[in-house]
């Protein structure tokens, strides 16, 4: 009896394991994705006061995290059906707000991470009616910015945080980093994997 439920444990868990894992690599490449553009443009933030800083520095890391998450429920509108899309995000969303919170305050009082978790899904919220606009990902030439590219309106949200002077280099910089962040991390690809374990069960 002991062996027969321990066997079924075993079992249950790597049943959860296959079902979850192409969702927990969706969540990793957004996470992975945003950590790479976050690391090559926070540097463009130009303010000495350390706490408006990092401030600045949490607002900046979201605006990545808002963007692939729009990139991946795009995707997602494009390879799944509407219960497999809807299990999806509410799958990698929590992931990544946990990711988002934890990243920069993972000591702080839970009930001030409580607060930032609604300011985050505002914010998300606010972002997507923002890129739902967008008819492309990227403008024809990256030297160009478009209110229908979905990078161009990146560039322009990352500009709103930085608020930097130097306009041009803070565009082209977000653009050529998230350009090259959406081919490394495959979100399509891995999306399409998401789409044989879902609806989950």
């Amino acid at each position: 009896m002991e062996r027969h439920a321990k066997h079924r444990l075993k079992e249950t868990k790597n049943e959860v394991e296959r079902t979850t894992r192409p969702l927990a690599a969706i969540s990793m490449a957004i996470v992975k994705g945003s950590d790479f553009c976050f690391q090559g443009t926070k540097s463009f933030i130009d303010n000495p006061d350390q706490k408006e800083r990092q401030v600045l520095e949490i607002y900046l890391w979201y605006e990545y995290l808002f963007f692939f998450l729009h990139l991946t429920m795009r995707s997602a509108f494009v390879r799944l059906n509407e219960e497999q899309t809807k299990d999806l995000e509410q799958y990698v969303c929590p992931v990544v707000v946990t990711t988002a919170i934890d990243t920069f305050c993972e000591h702080w009082p839970e009930e001030v991470k409580q607060g930032l978790r609604a300011e985050f899904y505002e914010r998300l919220n606010k972002a997507e009616v923002d890129y739902s606009s967008a008819k492309e990902l990227m403008s024809p030439s990256e030297r160009t910015f478009s209110e229908d590219s979905v990078i161009s309106k990146l560039a322009m949200r990352v500009h709103k945080v930085i608020s930097n002077s130097t306009v041009p280099i803070v565009f082209l910089t977000v653009v050529n980093i998230a350009a090259r962040a959406v081919v490394d991390i495959k979100l399509d690809a891995l999306v399409d994997e998401a789409a044989k374990v879902l609806p989950l069960k």
